[in-house]
Order: C-alpha cells, then sequence, then structure tokens
C-alpha cells in the first residue's frame, strides 16, 4: 500500500496495524507488562521510594480516562480484563518526575 500516488511518482511507507508495543523501559518506569496484556497488566517502577505518592493515569485513544490509580509500593496490578482490545496511554507523576507511555490490551 503506497500513502500517495500522482501519475508515476508514488511516496510513503505500507501501513500494518501493531500487533504489540515494545516494552516500556523509561528512566523512572522499569517495566509495564505482559505487553500486549489480557487480563492483567503490571506496572513495576525503579527508585520508588515509600511514601513518594506515585500515581498513574490511563487513557484510551479518544482520551478517554479508563484508571487512575496510586502506587503504595514499586508494583501496580490493573485489571484490564473488561477493558476493550487496543491500545492505551499511561503517565505517571510523581515528585521530580513524570513519564508516560503506550501497551495494548488483546482479548
Amino acid at each position: 500500500m503506497v500513502y500517495f500516488k500522482k501519475g508515476d511518482e508514488t511516496w510513503g511507507n505500507e501501513l500494518t496495524p501493531p500487533i504489540s508495543v515494545q516494552e516500556v523501559r523509561l528512566p523512572h518506569l522499569t517495566r509495564v507488562y505482559p505487553n500486549p496484556a489480557n487480563n492483567f497488566v503490571y506496572v513495576k517502577l525503579t527508585n520508588y521510594k515509600t511514601g513518594s505518592h506515585a500515581h498513574i493515569s490511563i487513557i484510551d485513544l479518544k482520551g478517554k480516562p479508563v484508571y487512575s490509580g496510586s502506587f503504595n509500593n514499586d508494583r501496580l496490578k490493573i485489571n484490564v480484563s473488561h477493558w476493550p482490545s487496543g491500545m492505551f496511554m499511561f503517565i505517571i507523576t510523581a515528585k521530580g518526575f513524570e513519564t508516560n507511555g503506550k501497551f495494548i490490551v488483546n482479548h
């Protein structure tokens, strides 16, 4: 598939839908796994200090909030079994940092 064609000239790249997203590794975020997720997704923070009040917000691709929560320790388990299949974006905030990423739910 070519994005654009004018006469004999074509340009663009083939567009294929994603079936997974690379595992997220960010400075303050160790892992978001499994990816794609089916029933649960786990978020594990590095450099987490008890009482640091890290918070996560997750939205779907339409911008609709689907989850909001706080970390009580360095790992958070989120039940995604009732979420529709698709890609989701997250943002994690804590004192001194903010990071974001994405993952896929596939049932």
